[in-house]
């Protein structure tokens, strides 16, 4: 069951990211957004010790820009990326998991991101 919803998953989020491509819908103020909310994530988190999660990574091209800021940061998806093989970084660390199930302890984390997630979680 989880593998199904796992491909309409993969399916819906390559529909909706050819669809953003093709009529350019939104690109350049999502882009803006994007900009303004990274750096002020950067600023807020910069010097922090600890574990950062980072909830709905993706390829995690902005997981990466974190590391600069603080300690060591945990990038969690629901799907694997090849991209994360690619990542040498120390501080960097990457996991498949729900976040719903998150396999981290309580407390664990000195902060959490949840950038473009919710909007993805089923009621």
């Amino acid at each position: 069951m989880v593998g199904g919803r796992l491909n309409i998953i993969r399916a819906f989020r390559n529909i909706g990211n050819r669809l953003v491509a093709h009529l350019g819908l939104l690109k350049q103020r999502f882009l803006d957004y994007f900009q303004i909310v990274s750096k002020l994530l950067s600023y807020s988190i910069r010097n922090r010790s600890g574990i950062i999660l980072d909830l709905g990574r993706g390829a995690g091209w902005l997981t990466k820009m974190y590391t600069r800021s603080c300690g060591l940061i945990v990038g969690i998806d629901i799907l694997f990326h090849e991209e994360w093989v690619e990542s040498k970084d120390p501080n960097l660390v990457y996991v498949v998991a729900d976040a719903r199930f998150l396999p981290i302890r309580s407390e664990v984390a000195s902060a959490v991101i949840a950038l473009s997630l919710l909007e993805h979680v089923p009621e």
